[in-house]
């Protein structure tokens, strides 16, 4: 090698360098920004270093291989998770992963939204399905944004015998109501409702875009249980679990309740069933109980319904007053509306429950929703 080849290297190397400190030196914000639009902008910037260095390693050793022996493959962002450690519950490593070292999930932003690409995320050739006891499970969720997590949440949750619906905030991006119209168009047991209300953290039309997918989802055959989402649940049990627990309930509506938090109720408006023109003229609901104001609890807008219950609530009574009240409260309606059809079995409505706990203080404890509070 000549001299002057040696220079024009070393001036290259050189460049090359004075290029890797510019970028190096550079806000990992920007540059995550370029690659992942939505990255977190709040972390730290050792923790953004962090979780791109991690990302940088994992997609340059990436393995598909998993994919072919049909084994779950982790994300790059998660790459470096030892997962054993985490389900043995070592409190040392999990504090590494929680906390102000949680690991964000980057949305991708060259999804394939492809039918095929989307069916062999969802339901991969591999998977074997075996028939459902209770003949499925249907899930209605309100969401309004991280497409890839909802994504997952099917996944995890997926069986041709079940059923998932979805009301879409009309407020959410239009990209975001692209992909989950895409999500519809790809698999026959997905509903997305045309996205015509928005909601918010207060309540409001939380029990209408529910009520919306019960309708939708009477009309499909086989589900034995509704369970009511909302945009970050996590489902933790498999589609076999659920099948068996659903069977063990044996019709019973699962909702938690508690003593009716008054200031929720809007109490210039009128709460019997006739006001409320639950029920048609030949009703065989008495006088008195027509005439009489219900009674009211409150609970979580989470919960699991038998199919015997929603058949009920859209073909036998008339909830539409019910429900535009309750979205008339300030704040947490949504969170009576259920819990309290539950408790006045004059009204008829199947798997419902008795009000002695709550008269004499006791929470009639729930298990859809197991709510854990993190930093």
């Amino acid at each position: 090698m000549s001299m002057e080849e040696c220079t024009y290297i070393r001036l290259g190397i050189l460049a090359m360098s004075s290029i890797l400190i510019c970028f190096y030196t550079t806000s990992s914000t920007d540059f995550l920004i370029l690659f992942r639009p939505k990255f977190d902008t709040t972390m730290s910037f050792e923790q953004k270093a962090f979780v791109y260095e991690k990302m940088i390693r994992a997609f340059r050793k990436i393995d598909h291989s998993c994919e072919m022996q049909g084994m779950y493959c982790k994300r790059p962002e998660t790459q470096h998770v030892d997962c054993g450690r985490v389900l043995q519950g070592d409190k040392d490593y999990l504090s590494t992963l929680t906390g102000g070292s949680r690991i964000p999930l980057i949305p991708d932003p060259y999804l394939n939204m492809t039918c095929p690409a989307i069916n062999s995320r969802i339901r991969p050739h591999h998977l074997h399905f075996d028939p459902l006891k209770l003949s499925g499970t249907a899930f209605a969720r309100i969401v309004y944004t991280d497409y890839e997590f909802i994504e997952k949440q099917i996944q995890v949750s997926y069986h041709p015998q079940n059923y998932f619906c979805f009301a879409v905030d009309q407020k959410s991006p239009e990209e975001f109501h692209e992909k989950m119209r895409k999500l519809s168009e790809c698999l026959p047991n997905v509903i997305v409702l045309p996205a015509t209300e928005s909601y918010d953290s207060e309540g409001h039309n939380n029990n209408l875009a529910h009520y919306k997918c019960m309708q939708e989802l009477i009309s499909r055959p086989g589900w034995s249980y509704l369970m009511l989402l909302q945009q970050h649940d996590v489902i933790t049990k498999s589609v076999y679990e659920l099948d068996r627990i659903f069977e063990l309930l044996d019709g019973a509506n699962d909702l938690w309740m508690a003593k009716e938090i008054a200031k929720r109720r809007n109490k210039k408006l009128k709460w019997t069933p006739r006001e409320l023109r639950m029920f048609g003229n030949d009703s065989a609901i008495s006088k008195e109980v027509l005439d009489s104001e219900l009674k009211f609890s409150t609970g979580y807008v989470q919960g699991s319904l038998s199919r015997d219950t929603v058949e009920w609530m859209v073909r036998k009574v008339d909830l539409s007053v019910f429900i535009d009240q309750w979205n008339q409260s300030k704040y947490g309606g949504d969170e009576q509306y259920l819990t309290s059809l539950n408790i006045n079995p004059a009204l008829g409505m199947p798997g419902h429950f008795t009000d002695e706990c709550l008269k004499q203080d006791v929470p009639v404890p729930g298990i859809t929703r197991h709510r854990i509070h993190a930093s």
